[in-house]
This record gives structure tokens, C-alpha cells and sequence, in this order.
């Protein structure tokens, strides 16, 4: 009997891009985009683990008798930084590209003022998934993860998703994954 030794090697789960749940810690249960992964480990850091930016405080649900500056208000976004262990992050079938953080490293994070400067970065394009128009959030496919709750005035055909108390509904031509 001849036996061929094949190589298999399964495909990365953490890659950059891809949503995941905190389990443990300060933000557990909050979700969280990878940023940079080393599987083998790094450093001071001899395990595997990943730079995360998260949610930590999501938007609050918005009605259509509340007014612009209360919206405003409700609709602010607060994220978290931090460089997380694989054994505190489980994976969703979710990616979510273009977080802007590409270029920071483990190493930009230790330093405050660069720290500072990435959640600013963070918040910003957080803030951009929930786009507040004419007091109608405009969701894209991927934010009803990470943005559930919002309650929008009613549905319109112009956008491609939208979110209505919690739903996310998609055009027939659109994924989510």
C-alpha cells in the first residue's frame, strides 16, 4: 500500500478585517474588528494574539420625534483599542474592510499619543457605518453587527440597506458576508 503524505493546511480565521466577540475582560461581550494578527506570537507576547479596535459604547436608538441636536447627540460612538490574546476573541463569519488603521502597529499603540490618535481614527470611521442623514441612519450591510438597535423613521427604497427596530434588510443583488 502506498501512502501519499500530503501537507494540509487549514486557511487563517484571524485575519485583518474580520468582526470578532471579546469574551473576556473589560470590554466582554463587545465586538471588535482585527486590526493586525500574529499567529505565532511576537515579542514580549509569545502566543498568539491580535490588535483589536471595538465598540465600547454603541449609538443609542433614535426616533423620529426626537430633534437634529438630540440625534447628534444619541448617534456618538465610543471605541476601544487594545491588542487581545486568540483565546479572548471568538470569530463571526463577518469581515469588514477599510478600518483605516492598516499602518498602526502593536508598537504605535504603547505610545499615548499615537494610542489617542488611532481611537480618534477609530471613532471616525465607526461613526461613518452610521451615517446620520436628514435623521435616517443609513446602514450599510455589514454595521447591523455592530450597530444593532437603531430605529430609523421608515423604510426607503432609494438606500440599499436599511435598518428598522433592529432589522436589517438587504437588496436581493447585496451579501452580508
Amino acid at each position: 500500500m502506498n501512502f501519499f503524505i500530503v501537507d494540509i493546511k487549514m486557511g487563517k480565521i484571524m485575519k485583518p478585517g474580520k468582526v470578532v466577540l471579546v469574551l473576556s475582560g473589560r470590554y466582554a461581550g463587545k465586538k471588535a474588528i482585527i486590526i493586525k494578527h500574529h499567529d505565532e506570537g511576537s515579542g514580549d507576547k509569545q502566543y498568539g494574539h491580535a490588535l483589536v479596535a471595538g465598540i465600547d459604547r454603541y449609538p443609542r436608538k433614535v426616533t423620529k420625534r426626537m430633534g437634529k441636536a438630540k440625534i447628534h447627540k444619541r448617534s456618538k460612538i465610543k471605541p476601544f483599542i487594545k491588542i487581545l490574546n486568540y483565546n479572548h476573541l471568538m470569530p463571526t463569519r463577518y469581515t469588514m474592510a477599510d478600518i483605516g488603521l492598516e499602518k498602526t502597529t502593536i508598537k504605535d499603540i504603547k505610545d499615548p499619543m499615537k494610542r489617542k490618535k488611532a481611537r480618534y481614527q477609530a471613532k471616525v470611521k465607526f461613526e461613518e457605518r452610521c451615517v446620520y442623514l436628514l435623521g435616517i441612519f443609513e446602514i450599510n450591510p455589514i454595521s447591523h453587527v455592530f450597530l444593532p438597535n437603531l430605529c430609523t423613521r421608515r423604510p426607503l427604497p432609494l438606500y440599499p440597506s436599511f435598518c428598522i427596530r433592529g432589522q436589517t434588510y438587504l437588496d436581493s443583488s447585496q451579501s452580508i458576508c
